[in-house]
Order: C-alpha cells, then structure tokens, then sequence
C-alpha cells in the first residue's frame, strides 16, 4: 500500500486553515440568500453560489493532481504509480463536472445546477474516502475535506430554491 510513501504525511496547519476559510464565500453567499431571499427572489446571489461551487469543486481535482504529479511514479516511462491514475482521472472528470454544473444552472436554472454541484462533491468526497483508507492521502485531509464538504453541501442546498427566477445573463 502506500504507508510508507513518503506522500502520507500530516498535513499543514496552514492548509487546514485555508481549507476551512474556502467556506467562507458558501457561508457568505448562503447567509445573503436567506437574509435578502425574504425581501424577494435573489437569481444573482444563487448565480454567485453556483459560480463559486464550481470553481471549489474543480479545485478540489486540482489537488489530486498535485498529489499525482508529486509523486515519483509519473515521472519515469516506466509508469504511474498505482494512485495516481485515478488521481488524474478524479481532477479531470471533478473540473468537467464542475463545469457542466455551471453550464446546467445557466442553461436550464440555477437549482440544476447547484443539485450537479452537490452530487459532485459528495461524490469526490467518497473517492477521497477510498483513498484515505487505502493510506494515499494525508493525515489530517480527510478531516478537511469532510468539514469543507458538509459545509458547501448545506451552502448549496441553501442556495436550491433561490435560483428560479429566469436570469438574463
């Protein structure tokens, strides 16, 4: 497995930091729907969530493909080590869901889009679960991950309802 790789170290405090303060627009934006969503509809603020779910869930790839770029297997010609192929796959297939999540709310309404967003990041939670417990992942991420997912996932099922307004984008 990958215990002794040199990958499975703790995790910086600084980086658990930042990963908590990267709720801090979902809880910003969340808190403006329900605040200003009892004056009226607010199409703009889901449309701010929806944008920034995207671009959280593709870095969230992002990070599977530092993990797999750092580690020595990819380099040689000789292969990828065994993680590193679904860690690339992982931030691939996390940005083009991002993305199609975005194109969704501005194609057919903001709610399709933040409901893909959700799915999207529930889902590369339970990949980075399984790696977890296969040892590929940093002590103390799964921790982060788990925090900055939950908190996302109930910023953008706040944001659900608020959308429905047609926006002329």
């Amino acid at each position: 497995m990958y215990q002794d790789h040199e990958l499975v170290k703790k995790l910086p405090f600084l980086a658990f930091l930042l990963g908590l303060a990267s709720l801090v627009p979902f809880f910003v934006l969340a808190s403006a729907i329900l605040f200003f969503g009892t004056l009226g509809p607010v199409p703009r603020l889901a449309l701010a969530l929806l944008s920034y779910g995207a671009v959280a869930l593709a870095f969230s790839g992002a990070v599977h493909w530092g993990m797999a770029l750092e580690t020595p297997g990819l380099v040689p010609a000789a292969g990828i080590a065994a993680w590193d192929r679904p860690r690339l796959f992982l931030g691939v297939l996390a940005a083009l869901w991002a993305w199609g999540a975005l194109f969704c709310g501005l194609a057919w309404g903001v709610p399709s889009g933040i409901g893909l967003l959700i799915l999207g990041f529930i889902v590369v939670l339970l990949c980075e679960r399984r790696a977890w417990r296969a040892g590929a992942i940093p002590q103390g991420y799964m921790l982060v991950r788990l925090i900055v997912t939950i908190g996302a996932v109930l910023c953008l099922a706040t944001g659900l309802g608020a959308g429905e307004v047609p926006l002329s984008v």
